[in-house]
């Protein structure tokens, strides 16, 4: 929605952005989904959720496609950029917990992105306050355009998650693949913790 005032066209508050409603309701399905697994994680309900970790992650790449058709990208809208940050957080954070309450999934690992999660977006908040910059476009070095800015890291880090969550379904039917699904979910935090240094690097730099 939109008003006029003094000349000028502007946003209202009750204007909702596209990219934002797409991020409510992938969190949203992320909680419902794991909420099932964790009171009835049967064959049905494993098979159904499995198809809903694609859609969740498909959604996470067209709320991208929203943001810069209708607002210009994350560059103009640092408000919407952490929105879906925390969509992001939500999502693997709470997915995880189904499958480390079954014992499939290393409770490290839901330790690790916790903690992370926590103090990154801290740090994150702390430079989008000094710089009114969104996060992907904070950094000053090359190491953080090409580890945490880029399409390329940024897709291989959506790619594994996705791959994680896969075979951590699969390992609620087939225990068989609890080890390979922990072997991906490593790798996938290994990963992580490359995209994350930089961010740590520039801010104790200041």
């Amino acid at each position: 929605m939109v008003r006029a005032r003094k000349g000028k066209v502007e946003k209202s508050s009750l204007f909702v952005r596209p990219a934002d409603i797409i991020t409510t309701f992938r969190w949203l399905l992320a909680v419902v989904l794991a909420v099932i697994l964790l009171f009835s994680p049967g064959k049905l309900n494993i098979c159904i959720g499995a198809a809903a970790v694609i859609l969740i992650f498909f959604m996470d790449y067209l709320d991208g496609i929203l943001a810069r058709r209708f607002e210009g990208g994350s560059k103009n809208n640092v408000e919407g950029a952490f929105y879906d940050i925390a969509g992001d957080r939500t999502v693997e954070c709470v997915l995880q917990v189904p499958f480390v309450y079954a014992a499939i999934l290393n409770p490290l690992v839901l330790i690790y992105y916790l903690s992370k999660n926590f103090m990154i977006d801290h740090i994150r908040y702390v430079s989008a306050l000094k710089s009114r910059k969104a996060p992907f476009m904070q950094g000053k070095t090359r190491m953080f355009v090409g580890l945490v800015s880029s399409r390329i890291m940024r897709g291989l880090y959506g790619f594994m998650k996705v791959m994680m969550f896969l075979l951590l379904f699969i390992a609620m039917y087939n225990t068989s693949l609890i080890h390979p699904a922990n072997m991906v979910a490593y790798i996938t935090v290994f990963i992580s913790v490359l995209r994350t240094a930089p961010v740590v690097i520039e801010f104790a730099r200041g």
